[in-house]
């Protein structure tokens, strides 16, 4: 297994991508190098860059399913199925479009990127670590459904006081 610095110095072309929009951003902001996985010249970003970026997307789009007290409550009945999620790499792969190997490679980023020493020594678990298992959070209309309810409530309020000649700022 090649050391770390190694790992993220490789790069990645855009036809090792097959996400839309991360493939985008490689072809607008990526160096013109030898892609370290299929060997051709194009747009590339190095498995640090593209790390960062999956690590973003991770964090607005996915939630780890694999923790017994994962924090998230009620939230997690509305926006989760039932499944038990992907493993990190197989995530992470899926999530980018990429192969298995690119995918390993940038777990190994993501992953040396959240441990600690600390961590290791009371057990806890990391974010990304070999174990975890992902899942892509699902759209949930809930917030928007409360708010259309809240505002269903005040509406009879702020007519009654609209026709009584109150405006807004004097009833409240």
């Amino acid at each position: 297994m090649p050391p770390l610095q190694e790992i993220r110095k490789k790069r990645v072309c855009t036809s090792c991508i097959d996400e839309l929009v991360l493939k985008s951003q490689v072809r607008r902001g990526g160096l013109r190098e030898k892609c370290s996985y299929c060997g051709r010249l194009r747009k590339t970003f190095s498995v640090s860059e593209l790390a960062e970026e999956i690590d973003i997307a991770f964090q607005e789009h996915y939630v780890r399913v694999d923790d017994d007290d994962d924090g998230f409550g009620l939230y997690a009945q509305y926006a989760l199925s039932n499944d038990d999620g992907l493993p990190v790499v197989d995530a992470i792969g899926e999530a980018a479009g990429i192969t298995i190997p690119i995918a390993s490679d940038i777990h190994r980023v993501m992953e040396s990127g959240y441990q600690s020493r600390s961590a290791y020594e009371i057990g806890e678990r990391t974010p990304y670590d070999a174990e975890s298992h992902y899942q892509r959070m699902h759209p949930s209309d809930r917030g928007m459904r409360e708010d259309w309810d809240a505002f269903g409530e005040s509406l009879p309020i702020q007519l009654f006081l609209n026709l009584l000649g109150f405006s807004e700022s004097e009833a409240g």
